[in-house]
């Protein structure tokens, strides 16, 4: 989507939207939202569409919705605003999809002699989360899963897998604009070990990538196990 000023003015800004985050979620009346981001529009691109590829730090605003099963007030005199809190710490919870069934899977391909489905940092991770007594709080949708932890604290991944070895959620409409949400609470977003989510130059709208993102202690302890 481009903004322009006016009705007659040039293109300011670029919109891009994730419209609905967790639809698995529908079938269930499980939470869904909405993830956007804002990206400052650049004339000199040779195709409007060529302006949206901008890495996350160039995004001037991000946000998302939530449909939840109650209200919630984001408001600054709210009991539960987030617009300049800080990341609670060492809450031991980590969303990730089938937390506690890839160790079992990965002994299988251990036996079998198979490649692992994880890297083996990320098992190193589950590994250590589930002997020290981790919570697994996934909802099957980042909006649910990234809005707990602004307000409990913990830690979210989608890291590479046989699969799907780019990551599996988009850069520009859901990692990007929930990165740049954590970082401004205190929190970490990492693509790679090396490499900031928000740093990804993206060459492509529809680009995936692995995400590891939450409070900065957290974030810290997986990216040791890597």
């Amino acid at each position: 989507m481009i903004l322009r000023e006016d009705g007659t003015g040039a293109p300011r800004y670029c919109v891009l939207f994730d419209p609905l985050d967790g639809s698995s979620n529908l079938d269930i009346c499980g939470g869904v939202g909405t993830i956007f981001s804002i990206l400052e529009y650049n004339g000199q691109a040779a195709r409007a569409q060529d302006s949206l590829l901008q890495p996350g730090t160039r995004q001037v605003a991000a946000g998302y919705v939530l449909y939840g099963s109650s209200p919630c007030s984001c408001s600054p005199s709210g009991r539960e605003s987030i617009s300049s809190s800080s990341i609670p710490a060492s809450a031991p919870s980590c969303a990730w999809n089938a937390t506690s069934e890839y160790p079992r899977q990965q002994d299988l391909f251990r036996e079998r002699g198979q490649p692992q489905e994880l890297p083996e940092g990320y098992q190193r991770y589950l590994d250590w989360a589930q002997s020290s007594g981790y919570s697994s709080r996934y909802t099957g949708a980042m909006v649910g899963d990234v809005h707990r932890i602004l307000l409990k604290g913990g830690v979210f991944l989608y890291p590479p897998t046989q699969k799907s070895p780019e990551g599996k959620l988009r850069l520009m409409y859901e990692a990007n604009p929930m990165a740049m949400i954590i970082e401004q609470a205190g929190g970490k977003a990492w693509a790679a070990p090396d490499q900031a989510v928000m740093d990804v130059m993206p060459t492509a709208i529809h680009q995936r990538t692995p995400v590891i993102l939450g409070a900065a202690d957290q974030v810290d302890l997986v990216m040791r196990h890597l």
